[in-house]
């Protein structure tokens, strides 16, 4: 969860100059005490620092976390472009592959991409595509989930994200 909360106020303050916590359970499809819990969470963490009524802002070490995160979503989205899965299902399915396995899928993604025989794919795994901007809609993701669970056989299994 921390991830997804660093990511989007790193989202946030790229797109608006500032985080806030009503934007964040908009973009979220939470309520906004939900949102300040969880800023509370981060901030002993050392991961935010936020005041009342004021924006929030990311720590070195989440900012790091959050590029960190989005170079894995990415990297998965771009894996999952490469092998046919189509742009809005690549983007659901990023969100939660990307919180679910090691450092090593995502690397290997990255050597499979860089070895493509395409070209524009290998240019593509050198440097992954700059941010696209997602919706952190978790309504979305877990609707797709079910979709997904109900036309493959699938079961969807969530590990405390």
């Amino acid at each position: 969860m921390a991830q997804d909360y660093v990511e989007l106020i790193a989202a946030l303050i790229a797109e608006t100059g500032e985080a806030r916590a009503i934007d964040m359970a908009r973009r979220l499809g939470v309520t906004h005490v939900t949102v300040g819990r969880t800023i509370q969470r981060l901030q002993r963490d050392g991961l935010v620092t936020a005041q009342p009524y004021r924006s929030i802002f990311l720590t070195d070490a989440a900012r790091n976390l959050a590029e960190k995160s989005r170079r894995r979503h990415e990297i998965v989205i771009e894996f999952l472009r490469s092998i046919g899965v189509p742009e809005s299902v690549a983007q659901s399915d990023a969100e939660g592959i990307e919180h679910h396995v090691t450092e090593e899928t995502p690397a290997a993604f990255l050597n499979s991409l860089a070895n493509a025989p395409d070209a524009n794919r290998r240019a593509d795994a050198r440097a992954v595509q700059p941010y696209h901007r997602h919706s952190f809609s978790a309504r979305r993701r877990t609707e797709s989930r079910r979709e997904l669970s109900a036309s493959s056989g699938w079961m969807w299994l969530s590990f405390g994200s």
